[in-house]
């Protein structure tokens, strides 16, 4: 068994051991190299942790490092003679590879050279762990200290009041006010206290949130105070000098209201008045009202972005007190507002929009008593100034040919020009209702709609290949570009799958119109990502109420969201060419082509 020091950690005694070790079997270099670290380091040691000037101390440390080093070479001593016991076994067993008990002594000298390592790194972590716990008792200890005799100090210091709180320099009134007039708390002049000022921030700190909505909530009934006053003409309990003074006077205080702030919420009491001509109304607390315009704007739209009506009494009623009107109920009656909004809307007219190109598609919700899912149409334009708007968002149960025509004539009958262009996804309803109100706007289909259509009828094994030459289609530079690689995908699918090529041919007109108008606006038109993008937001926010009782709530909510992402809306590139696009310029593969005047007479 190995002679050490219990209390001495393994590393370092194992550390020792190695260096030990060295020196025995250590090149004459590698001893030297030892003993000027081994001497560095021991003047370091005397210089750091040993004071000179006491010399017991310092006998006792170096006799300390002295038996750990004198340890740590018997044990390499041990550890050298048990190598070389192993190394002896070992050419026994070569010589004798018949024989048995040379091989049974080396299997048990390795045995117990493998459990004696493993024991001492055991009852290495062992110690570890007890010093670890040992630490985490004192600090929990120290903790619970702490924390009784905190308080028992801060109920001994109770009687301090606010007044000192927020004046801690000892003086027995506030500065500025005067002692000697009527109502003062002492009649002499204030003296220092003669005890020394302790600093009052912790406290201060701690009761911060209430000491503010305090002086809030009396800074608000002074200004109550102060209405009545101004228009009775005298302050309270005075009497009327004038004859002709206003008639009036107060009769003391109504209930005590709760009034929500976005710093929390107050209770205040609102002066009575009685005998007066005309009914009194307060400017700064009208009657009904118990919370302020900047909440009630925000719980809208906390609940536009997210929040769920059963969140709200979990996310805000600590932040804005108990007496906030969180109730379902209260905030339904906030969105009716966005309904009155939306029908105003919906009802404006559009002559004076200069529209180019228009965004259409449909998102589905869970809304209605149905099981089924309500569509939500909505038509995005571009204007020839570069911005980008919301022109139309109603609701239907599918998106038929008849829910997009009456979108369509509604929109025309509100005095909505005809415009260039169309980008929507493959639903015939739209084409459709297009066909027959505006037969000569350039269509547009999404070539991300048409890219997934064509992957989905081709095997696993295929479709990344194949997204490749589809993503580079609508990317080409000139059309005829395009329809090389449509011709190189025909060629290499026709016979692998015959579907996914006849897909990719439906409709191809109407894959390739982008081609006709300027270069600088085909990131636009190639896909409807215009409308899609906000619809991500939408969903977000329709998928957290999960249904919505009524087609109404859900359709005001949808185009709130829509009119909060319209802020957000980038104009388009290359705006400097709408208005030429609008005024029916032609275009080639980007290009914008010189019409003669015999062709601009033709047209």
């Amino acid at each position: 068994m190995s002679t050490r020091i219990p209390f001495v950690p393994e590393p370092i005694f194992s550390f020792a051991t190695d260096i030990a070790s060295i020196w025995i079997r250590g090149t004459k270099f590698a001893r030297v190299a030892i003993a000027l670290a081994i001497s560095f380091a021991a003047v370091a040691a005397v210089l750091v942790f040993f004071d000179l000037e006491d010399p017991a101390k310092f006998l006792a440390g170096s006799a300390f490092v002295l038996s750990i080093g004198v340890l740590a070479y018997q044990r390499a001593l041990e550890r050298s003679e048990r190598a070389e016991r192993i190394v002896e076994i070992e050419k026994e067993v070569e010589a004798n590879p018949d024989k048995a008990k040379p091989a049974w002594d080396l299997a048990s000298v390795k045995l117990e050279e493998y459990v004696a390592r493993n024991l001492s790194q055991v009852a290495w972590i062992f110690v570890l762990v007890l010093i670890v716990m040992t630490i985490g008792f004192v600090f929990i200890g120290w903790g619970i200290y702490k924390v009784f005799s905190d308080e028992a100090r801060g109920n001994s210091r109770r009687c301090v009041n606010m007044n000192q709180a927020a004046y801690p320099l000892g003086w027995s009134n506030p500065p500025g006010r005067d002692p000697d007039r009527e109502g003062g708390a002492v009649m002499d002049k204030p003296q220092p206290t003669t005890t020394t000022p302790t600093p009052q921030a912790s406290r201060t700190w701690e009761r911060l949130e209430d000491f503010v909505r305090e002086h809030v909530q009396q800074f608000i009934q002074a200004l109550l105070e102060e209405e009545v006053t101004e228009l009775l003409g005298r302050t309270k309990s005075a009497r009327r000098e004038a004859v002709d003074a206003t008639p009036g006077y107060r009769n003391g205080y109504g209930k005590p209201r709760q009034l929500t702030m976005t710093s929390g919420t107050i209770t205040v009491r609102r002066p009575r008045v009685r005998n007066l001509n005309e009914r009194f109304v307060s400017r700064v607390l009208p009657l009904f009202k118990r919370q302020t315009k900047e909440v009630g704007e925000l719980l809208p739209q906390l609940y536009l972005h997210g929040l769920a009506l059963g969140d709200f009494e979990l996310a805000l009623r600590g932040l804005l007190g108990d007496g906030a009107p969180l109730s379902p109920a209260s905030l339904l009656r906030l969105k009716t507002q966005w309904q009155a909004e939306y029908e105003t809307w919906k009802r404006r007219r559009l002559d004076d929009l200069e529209v180019v190109y228009v965004w259409a598609d449909g998102l589905y919700v869970k809304a209605g008593l149905e099981d089924t899912k309500a569509a939500f149409l909505v038509m995005i334009g571009a204007l020839s100034n570069g911005q980008k708007v919301v022109l139309a968002v109603e609701s239907g149960q599918r998106e038929s040919k008849e829910s997009w025509g009456m979108m369509l004539r509604d929109l025309r009958k509100r005095g909505l020009k005809p415009w260039r262009c169309t980008i929507a996804d493959g639903h015939l309803g739209l084409w459709a209702a297009l066909g027959e109100q505006y037969s000569t706007l350039a269509e547009q289909r999404c070539w991300n709609h048409k890219i997934t259509n064509v992957l989905d009828a081709l095997a696993k094994k295929h479709q990344a290949e194949a997204r490749t030459l589809l993503c580079a289609m609508p990317y080409a530079e000139a059309q005829a570009a395009c329809e090389t690689l449509r011709a190189e995908f025909t060629t290499r699918y026709r016979k692998l799958a015959p579907k996914a090529v006849e897909r990719l041919a439906d409709d191809w007109e109407r894959l390739v119109t982008f081609y006709q108008f300027p270069r600088e606006h085909w990131p636009h038109l190639r896909t409807s990502n215009v409308v899609e993008s906000p619809f991500a937001t939408v969903r977000l926010r329709t998928t957290a109420a999960k249904r919505f009782k009524k087609v109404e709530n859900a359709t005001a909510l949808v185009w709130k969201m829509l009119q909060v992402a319209e802020s957000t809306f980038r104009r388009l590139k290359g705006a400097e060419l709408l208005p030429d696009v609008y005024a029916r310029g032609q275009y080639c593969d980007g290009i914008k082509r010189r019409v003669t005047a015999q062709q601009a007479l033709a047209a």
